[in-house]
This record gives C-alpha cells, structure tokens and sequence, in this order.
C-alpha cells in the first residue's frame, strides 16, 4: 500500500515538473503587439506574405488594434493589393477617425487605382490632422490636376 502511493507521489511530481518544463520552454504565447513587433520587421526585410500574416494574427488577437491593420495595408500595397490596403486602411480610420496616417496611406492607394477623387480628400484629411503628407503623392496629384 505505502509504495504504490509512493509510486503515485511520484507521477504526480514528474507531472508537474513536466508542466512546469512546459510552462518555462513554451511560455505564453505572442501578444498582439509582438505580432506586430515582428510583422514591422518583416516589412522592412520586404518578406510581405509573412509580415501580412503577422499583422493578421496580431488582428485575430486583437481587432482594434489599429497598428495591425495600417502596417498591413502597407504590406497589401507593396505587394499591389489595392483594394485590400484600401480595406484595412479604412478599418484603422474606422477605429480611429484621428489617425491622419491611415487617411496619407489609403490616399497612396485610392492613386495607385487612379481614384483621384478619393486619394484628394484623403491627402486634404490627413493634411487637416496635422500630416506630412507623402511629397511624392503631393507631386503626382497635382500633376493630374493639371490634366483635368
């Protein structure tokens, strides 16, 4: 009687040191704002598939997370996914109708599918919000104006 509980004290010791080796080695698993961390860095190395699924799961962890949804609107527009960066775009500006960079970034898109119309208002939000906005954009909407 006394070894087999000796026998059961000691599976329930190697249990918990197993899971507290489990606990140790895995850890809790990414927050969103490391996903992110680590899709940033993914952009910047231009591996846009993995920094796009990065981001998404950051999204997944956390819908609102407004950081998420603007850096992969980047990645979408890298990889000349308009309308895909036009959508996630709008989800920051959805989250977050300050956020003059979205409106810069969904303007680089609405101009790279020709929709003037909607890249200007964008230019003229984030100019409003207190923006730099992208010379280069600035220069190729104005060029187009004088095509009118």
């Amino acid at each position: 009687m006394r070894a087999a509980r000796l026998n059961r004290l000691g599976y329930l010791s190697l249990g918990l040191v197993l899971l507290w080796f489990c606990q140790v080695g895995c850890g809790p698993g990414q927050t969103a704002e490391e996903y992110v961390s680590q899709g940033k860095k993914l952009l910047q190395a231009k591996q846009y598939d993995q920094a796009i699924a990065s981001f998404s799961e950051a999204i997944r962890l956390d819908a609102k997370i407004p950081q998420a949804y603007n850096n992969r609107g980047i990645a979408y527009c890298q990889k000349g996914d308009f309308d895909r960066a036009i959508d996630d775009f709008s989800r920051v500006i959805a989250i977050d109708a300050n956020n003059g960079k979205a409106y810069n970034n969904r303007a680089v898109a609405y101009l790279q599918k020709g929709q003037l119309d909607q890249a200007r208002r964008d230019v003229e939000k984030a100019q409003s919000l207190g923006i730099a906005v992208n010379p280069i954009l600035l220069e190729s909407l104005s060029r187009t104006e004088g095509k009118k």
